[in-house]
């Protein structure tokens, strides 16, 4: 047998105890057959008397996706439609095997007659001519390949479940920068930077803003004409001791 090994720090292996799945409890047909409602039974029975699975759904009522969908999702529906199939094959393989004396009579008669070709595609067929697989005996071996087996289940396991992280990672990651835009852009309508259409407001000054020209700048009182010409009258000098102040002009 072989030993529990830990996995290095830096393997990405979580371990046994993380890849390790109790086998469920075995549910008997009769069980399952329970669990079946009206219109499922109907259906199976369709499939089992050898109709087709649009046939099956006509007679039981329903489309021929549900019968699809039970047959890829439903486990009791399954279960029952895999056994009457086993069933029926193992009833034909049976009635086969009563014939091989015969064929191997028509085998011998037709070889000494140089024809031998139905009855060697009989046998073909049964799979008498064909060469057993090699089984394993030695209880080593058969350890070993159980425990191959148990760690490429483990290897499908961790991809499923990283690929199903990286999903899930990018599905975050576009929940989180659609949350960031919209965050963006409720403080941009706040400052008045954008509209809540999502349109620029135009600035005050814009001639568009109020649909006319710019308003004149006002001059204050003092200013204008009368203010220009004050402003080339000269200032007084100031006067040198013992003279009086020269008088400002007008």
């Amino acid at each position: 047998m072989f030993e529990q090994t830990t996995p290095p720090a830096t393997s990405s292996d979580p371990g046994d105890e993380h890849h390790r799945i109790e086998a469920p409890q075995s549910v008997s047909i009769e069980v399952a057959q329970q669990k079946l409602s009206s219109a499922q039974m109907a259906a199976l029975r369709a499939l089992c008397s050898g109709q087709t699975q649009a046939q099956a759904a006509e007679a039981s009522g329903v489309s021929r996706r549900s019968i699809y969908t039970w047959l890829k999702t439903d486990p009791n529906f399954r279960a029952l439609y895999h056994a009457w199939r086993e069933e029926s094959i193992e009833i034909g393989r049976a009635r086969l095997l009563t014939m091989i004396d015969l064929a191997m009579n028509a085998v011998l008669k037709s070889l000494e007659k140089g024809d031998a070709h139905a009855a060697l595609a009989l046998l073909r067929g049964l799979g008498v001519l064909a060469a057993a697989p090699t089984a394993l005996t030695d209880p080593v071996a058969l350890a070993r390949e159980m425990e191959l087996d148990r760690r490429g289940q483990r290897v499908e396991l961790a991809g499923r479940s990283r690929l199903i992280a990286e999903g899930e990672a990018r599905f975050l990651s576009s929940l989180t920068n659609a949350a960031k835009m919209e965050e963006l852009r409720e403080a941009l309508i706040r400052r008045g930077e954008l509209n809540p259409d999502g349109t620029t407001p135009k600035p005050a000054n814009d001639p568009g803003a109020s649909g006319g020209a710019a308003p004149r700048p006002t001059q204050a009182p003092g200013q204008g004409a009368n203010a220009a010409t004050s402003r080339n009258v000269d200032p007084p000098r100031p006067a040198h001791p013992g003279q009086p102040a020269p008088q400002g002009r007008g």
